[in-house]
């Protein structure tokens, strides 16, 4: 870590961002942490210095100083509300970025939390996405390119853009572990059908360590798909799942079920993608859980 290195997170208080912050505080960064509710925040990350949400100019003067940015910002995206899911992405990020050109000397880097969804979720006859591939012409490819194409407009200013796409990070305190686990504690679990669509998957510290190495090396620009290498068929999740909690998986889920349960955000269960993270390997980057099995174990032993 470089003694003048000082980061600014968005997000402090989400799943990915809270974890972001406990990791850079960990090893010694100087780190201010952005949230709408900076008590909540000092609560989950405590001893780092907060700053709340607010318009460009003023948040311009919050980043004075701040040589390295990432953003995990955005409402949760298992949820009903699309035009939510938009504004707290899209929207965020273009005022984030006209903060930046209000400061006298712009980030050296902005990491921007992105999504898989870029390459969408009707396309399944593809054997698996790489970062070179297009946006798909769904919502989600909408969304997210509309996402990206906001952060992307901070190179103009010579900061190094990093987005990571990523898929559904595993955490006990994620919403789909929240969802899955009373359910299958009560011998309720199943598959949603029809079970062989692809669930492409991330551990939480693989997550975490992705975000912090593309804050220190340079190498890493442009999308970065973060996913672990081994996807697997949605049956073989929730089989895996319910072998961790000592539970069957037997009960299969009409799709509507899912539907009203998540809202647009159930494509990713429905249909799902395989997602390959091709440059990650490019660069060298070692998986801490590239498999299911021990990821699930992992998260069931330490409640992460």
């Amino acid at each position: 870590m470089e003694s003048d290195t000082k980061v600014a997170v968005f997000g402090s208080t989400g799943l990915i961002g809270s974890a972001v912050c406990l990791r850079l505080k960990s090893e010694g960064y100087k780190v201010i942490a952005f949230a709408r509710d900076i008590e909540k925040a000092r609560l989950k990350v405590p001893g780092l210095t907060y700053a709340r949400y607010r318009g460009f100019e003023e948040m311009a003067r919050d980043l004075v100083g701040i040589t390295h940015v990432i953003n995990f910002s955005g409402s949760e995206i298992f949820g009903k509300n699309s035009s939510e899911i938009e504004s707290s992405r899209v929207g965020l990020v273009k005022n984030i970025v006209s903060a930046f050109r209000k400061m006298p000397y712009p980030p050296q880097v902005f990491i921007n939390g992105s999504a898989s969804g870029f390459y969408g979720y009707e396309r399944n006859d593809v054997d698996g996405f790489t970062e070179e591939m297009p946006a798909a012409k769904d919502y989600w490819g909408d969304l997210v390119s509309r996402w990206e194409a906001e952060s992307l407009e901070a190179e103009s200013l010579g900061t190094r853009v990093v987005n990571i796409r990523t898929s559904v990070v595993l955490s006990s305190r994620g919403r789909l572990w929240r969802e899955l686990y009373p359910l299958f504690r009560k011998y309720l679990g199943g598959y949603p059908r029809p079970g062989n669509q692809w669930f492409s998957w991330i551990h939480i510290d693989d997550e975490v360590s992705i975000a912090v190495e593309a804050l220190k090396n340079d190498s890493y620009r442009g999308p970065v798909n973060a996913a672990s290498p081994n996807s697997v068929r949605m049956r073989e999740f929730t089989k895996l799942f319910g072998d961790v909690l000592g539970r069957p998986s037997w009960l299969p889920i009409p799709a509507f079920v899912i539907r009203s349960r998540f809202g647009k955000s159930s494509d990713l269960i429905l249909n799902g993608a395989k997602i390959i993270p091709m440059k990650l390997k490019g660069y060298g980057f070692t998986f801490k859980f590239p498999d299911l099995m021990p990821a699930l174990q992992d998260i069931a032993r330490r409640n992460i």
